[in-house]
C-alpha cells in the first residue's frame, strides 16, 4: 500500500514463497519507474530475510523497513487485511465456491488499485481533519 497515495497492489496466489515475493518486488519497481528508490515496510516473516529476496529488494532499489517483532498494529496494511476479513471472508457462504470467493476478494482489493483516500483513513495514515480538507478540494 502506497502511503501517500492509498494505491494497493497485490499478487493473490495460493502460496507466497520465495519466488512470488522475489516478483512481487519486481512488480512494486514496474509501477514506480520514476522513482529511484522506494521504501516498503514488512513484518519479520522469514522469508523476507532469505539472501535471494534481500537481493532482489536490492536489484530493485527497495529498502526494506521491519518492523519490530510482533508489533502488527504498527503496519497499516494490516488494518486493509482487516477491513477485508470484515468485509468479504467473515461469515461469507461460499465455501461452496472458492472461485467465487477469491473474486470478490480481487474485487475488494481493485478499488484502491488507483488509490484511496478513504483507504488512508481507514489505516490511520490520513486524520479526520486531513481527509475533509482533501474532500472539499476534490468532491
Amino acid at each position: 500500500m502506497n502511503a501517500l497515495t492509498g494505491q494497493v497492489l497485490y499478487r493473490q496466489r495460493h502460496k507466497i514463497g520465495q519466488k512470488e515475493l522475489i516478483e512481487f518486488y519486481a512488480q512494486i519497481r514496474a509501477a514506480y519507474p520514476h522513482l529511484n528508490h522506494i521504501y516498503l515496510v514488512q513484518d519479520n516473516w522469514p522469508i523476507h530475510k532469505l539472501p535471494a529476496v534481500l537481493q532482489a529488494a536490492t536489484d530493485n532499489h527497495l529498502s526494506l523497513l521491519f518492523l519490530p517483532t510482533y508489533a502488527s498494529w504498527l503496519n497499516p496494511i494490516e488494518k486493509l487485511w482487516r477491513w477485508l476479513r470484515q468485509d468479504i471472508l467473515h461469515d461469507h457462504n461460499l465455501s461452496y465456491n472458492f472461485k467465487q470467493l477469491r473474486r470478490e476478494v480481487v474485487e475488494f482489493l481493485k478499488q484502491f488499485a488507483d488509490g484511496s483516500f478513504q483507504l488512508l483513513h481507514y489505516v490511520g495514515l490520513l486524520s479526520d481533519q486531513e481527509l475533509h480538507s482533501i474532500c472539499q478540494l476534490i468532491c
